[in-house]
């Protein structure tokens, strides 16, 4: 068949294959003439994205079992499973931003206090290389004995090698339980 340019520019008679490597490229390409119809199932996977479209690093990780968390004293709590950790970045209880991805992190924990009585209060903080950076707490007034959750969230800008941790204190006058089944650690990558 032979290769017809009508007068609109459209193109008849070349067959699938029927150009040499090279000759399309994305100057040539109309605006928005390639979208996902046209690409094949798993012809696009994370090393033909950007870098900043992905939210990696991330993690989540939670208890296993029931933490003992002491009286009066601030205590790094122990996320010993890891649900998923992309680039081995939890470990030894702590978030280290891995070489070449600093940037800003989103990072949220969840914890459940097995028994806050009332006036007592139960805080929870991230760290950030060892020092306290942010927080949410519940103070409990009024008639309230029992189990409670408490969350908190925050954005933090953080480098290479920088770290972060989740720490909780409690004042009910003895040892409570943080519980397994409501508690987690989780951060990913922003920018």
């Amino acid at each position: 068949m032979a290769i017809v340019i009508n007068g609109s520019g459209t193109v008849t008679g070349i067959s699938v294959g029927g150009l040499p490597d090279g000759i399309v490229d994305a100057g040539t390409l109309a605006t928005d003439s390639v979208d996902s119809a046209e690409l094949i199932d798993g012809a696009v996977d994370n090393s033909h994205l950007a870098s900043d479209t992905l939210s990696t690093p991330s993690f989540s990780a939670i208890l296993s079992g029931d933490f003992t968390l002491a009286n009066a004293s601030w205590t790094k709590i122990t996320f010993d499973s890891e649900q998923w950790d992309t680039d081995s970045a939890f470990a030894s209880n702590k978030f280290t931003v891995p070489a070449g991805e600093g940037g800003k992190y989103f990072f949220i924990t969840n914890m459940g206090l097995s028994q806050i009585d009332d006036a007592k209060m139960f805080v929870i903080k991230f760290y950030k290389n060892g020092s306290e950076d942010a927080y949410s707490y519940i103070k409990m007034q009024g008639s309230h004995t029992g189990s409670i959750n408490n969350t908190t969230s925050a954005i933090l800008d953080l480098s290479a090698t920088d770290y972060v941790e989740a720490y909780a204190y409690q004042n009910c006058g003895g040892n409570e339980t943080v519980q397994s089944g409501k508690s987690r650690f989780q951060g990913f990558k922003l920018t």
